[in-house]
């Protein structure tokens, strides 16, 4: 089997409180030269993925409570 083409999903979902919460999904995806390299290119694209996706929920709960702040004044 040749694998040419790969894509990888990764997602959190965030209790807010108060009956809200917050779903964040990234994917990524990404050709291969060769199978050889295929189990390595995977492991990259998930600490990518993983470290993006924590950058991205940080951000959104900002914004979020940066809202919810807001609205009370």
């Amino acid at each position: 089997m040749e694998i040419l083409e790969t894509t990888l999903s990764i997602g959190r979902t965030i209790n807010l409180g108060n009956y809200e919460s917050l779903r964040v999904d990234l994917s990524i995806r990404s050709k291969f030269d060769s199978e050889e390299s295929y189990e390595s290119e995977i492991k990259e694209m998930e600490e990518v993925l993983a470290s993006n996706l924590e950058t991205i929920v940080e951000r959104q709960i900002n914004y979020t409570r940066k809202d919810k702040e807001e609205e009370f004044i």
